[in-house]
């Protein structure tokens, strides 16, 4: 009986304990969600198109903080601030991740685009459709994001090409070209989310082409 008050008693310090933690990384959440919207040249250009800021050539990635936890953002936009492609994207990562309010997050994305994170770029573009699907300016600025993006070997940008050029949104639809386009969507491996999603796309673009021909 001892034992079991006892593990009762610790279970509910660690939810308590868990409970504090959750509390104190939405606060900081918030805060560095107000930080970001207070920049008005971020939210500003958080309205444009991640294909109108992009630069021909991607950013190096040579800064390895990190960006996991609500306890490292602030070190993480203090690079981002400094001009740190890679610690603008991991800032939105996390942000987004942890429940952040898009008004906080996007224009970091857009940040990170612009310096050189294709990543960045197609994230915002995602992000900027979602929140407007119904738009044909939105449809095409997403498309050409991606298409950028994935000319830099973005390999989430260059699904979500393949997926546009498939179902015909934002540019002429066009089944062989998304299938070439979704070859370069495998870069790092199967396992990938970018490549499981292009294979499975992938396979259904073939099997409707293969509908298509003319039988024999």
């Amino acid at each position: 009986m001892v034992i079991r008050k006892l593990m009762l008693l610790a279970a509910v310090s660690l939810s308590l304990l868990q409970t504090a933690v959750a509390e104190e990384d939405a606060q900081i959440v918030e805060r560095i969600d107000a930080q970001v919207r207070a920049n008005a040249q971020w939210t500003q250009e958080a309205e444009q198109c991640p294909a109108d800021l992009m630069p021909a050539r991607r950013a190096l990635e040579i800064n390895a903080y990190d960006c996991n936890t609500a306890d490292q953002l602030d070190g993480c936009l203090t690079l981002c601030t400094a001009g740190d492609a890679y610690s603008c994207l991991r800032t939105a990562v996390t942000l987004q991740q942890l429940g952040g309010d898009p008004a906080g997050f996007e224009p970091l994305y857009q940040r990170a685009c612009k310096l050189g994170a294709a990543s960045g770029c197609t994230n915002h573009a995602a992000g900027l459709y979602r929140a407007d699907m119904q738009s044909e300016r939105v449809q095409a600025c997403a498309a050409r994001s991606f298409t950028r993006a994935c000319d830099q070997d973005d390999p989430w940008a260059c699904t979500m090409l393949g997926m546009y050029l498939a179902r015909g949104i934002g540019v002429k639809k066009d089944l062989p070209k998304a299938l070439e386009v979704l070859k370069k969507s495998c870069k790092h491996g199967e396992e990938d989310p970018a490549c499981s999603n292009a294979l499975q796309l992938g396979a259904s673009i073939r099997k409707t082409l293969d509908k298509a021909k003319p039988a024999d």
